[in-house]
């Protein structure tokens, strides 16, 4: 099965590292996506998951993350289906190719 995990934010890297590798292990194709915010990337690193950056950090600025949600929503687009997020909105059920 794929599974996706969208890590918006550096706990949830902390949060769900074992998971992923246990979901690996068990022959299962993880993706992860992430965005540049905090140490997330570098959290990944550290713990050696494969990963791919998916738009950028907009800052303390309201405006600009009011500009940039819809941004990174398009952008995941390829991604959508069965998934892991913290994120405030849903996933759908099965991976795009």
């Amino acid at each position: 099965m794929k599974i996706w995990f969208d890590l918006s934010n550096s706990p949830h890297i902390n949060l769900f590292a074992r998971m992923i590798r246990d979901l690996e292990a068990e022959g299962h194709e993880v993706i992860i996506t992430c965005r540049p915010l905090a140490n997330t990337i570098d959290l990944l690193d550290l713990h050696g998951l494969r990963y791919k950056v998916v738009g950028v950090h907009y800052g303390g600025n309201f405006k600009m993350k009011l500009l940039g949600f819809p941004v990174r929503v398009w952008q995941l687009w390829q991604y959508l289906g069965a998934s892991v997020s913290t994120s405030r909105f849903p996933r759908a059920r099965s991976i795009r190719r």
